[in-house]
């Protein structure tokens, strides 16, 4: 599940930027084990994005 934020579409909150970064566990529920909980990486963090990355 994606935290409130992610949908919050608004004023200078347009792009949901953080990571989820998990590992294979066959014997967890979804197979995943979480690793590190929702983070925003520097890169992210830095990104300038000033219009959409397609149109098509």
């Amino acid at each position: 599940m994606l935290p409130e934020e992610a949908g919050n579409r608004s004023g200078e909150n347009d792009l949901f930027r953080q990571s989820v970064l998990s590992n294979v566990d066959p014997d967890a529920d979804a197979g995943l084990a979480l690793l590190e909980d929702f983070f925003t990486g520097p890169t992210a963090e830095a990104a300038e994005i000033d219009g959409a990355c397609f149109e098509g």
